[in-house]
């Protein structure tokens, strides 16, 4: 995952520099597998910020940009009294100042404080869950979700061959392999990927003599270049299904 900062200065608190420093301790404290790249603003110029922060040229450049490319923009700043009408450019909108920060804080330890609230920003933000789930594919019979989003990638639970509207379990392996397939079609697609979104599938077999079957099945739904694939033969599976598959897909 990549993240691009494009720092401004604090009015009358921070450099651009120190800003930047701060930022980048806080990635590296909290989620040091992300890749951090700096494009900081101009220290002078169209870049430069004229009115503060909040209405100044600079992040307006920066939210518009990513809009254009479809990119969430989180916008940091010192204090913001209204941020309805920033939320029409940033994902999200946040200020130094919070529960956990005073006005005061903010101005005698601005680094700390920057540091510390980029941190909880990371964490509330960048490398939070989202859940998706579908009516279209079966309901969780467990405590699972039907699919989890982690960073760029997204973890679809193991699906087997029930119809979601009958509940039933298909007859036979080929019926049960192609509703499986089609169970775990409608979840990905509800995370707004596909097939060829996955990178890694797991696939479960009562019987290792169904094999052929499902490959033929499975090569059916993947285009080159293939995902990772494990396949494996179990004793049991849920409602003693004959297969079942769980997959890995990365959001590009």
């Amino acid at each position: 995952m990549k993240v691009v900062l494009a720092p401004d200065a604090f009015k009358g608190t921070l450099t651009q520099f120190e800003a930047t420093h701060c930022m980048k301790k806080a990635f590296h404290t909290v989620a040091p597998e992300i890749t951090v790249i700096e494009k900081p603003m101009a220290d002078g110029g169209v870049g430069k910020s004229e009115r503060g922060t909040i209405s100044g040229k600079a992040p307006s450049f920066v939210a518009k940009l990513a809009k254009e490319h479809e990119k969430p923009c989180i916008l940091v700043s010192g204090v913001i009294k209204d941020e309805s009408i920033l939320l029409d450019y940033f994902s999200k909108v946040y200020s130094l100042v919070d529960e956990h920060h005073t006005l005061e804080e903010a101005h005698n330890q601005p680094m700390k404080t920057l540091t510390n609230r980029m941190k909880r920003i990371i964490k509330e933000t960048i490398i939070m869950k989202k859940v998706y789930h579908t009516d279209k594919a079966p309901a969780a019979i467990g405590p699972y979700s039907q699919a989890v989003e982690a960073g760029d990638f997204v973890y679809v639970s193991g699906q087997i061959g029930v119809d979601p509207e009958t509940r039933e379990l298909a007859d036979g392996i080929e019926a049960q392999a192609n509703q499986m397939f089609e169970n775990a079609k409608v979840i990905l697609d509800e995370a707004g990927l596909t097939f060829n979104d996955a990178v890694k599938c797991t696939v479960y077999l009562a019987s290792m003599d169904d094999f052929t079957t499902v490959n033929e099945i499975y090569a059916s739904y993947f285009d080159e270049p293939y995902p990772a694939r494990v396949a494996i033969e179990v004793s049991r599976l849920p409602n003693n299904a004959l297969v079942e598959m769980d997959i890995i897909a990365y959001r590009k």
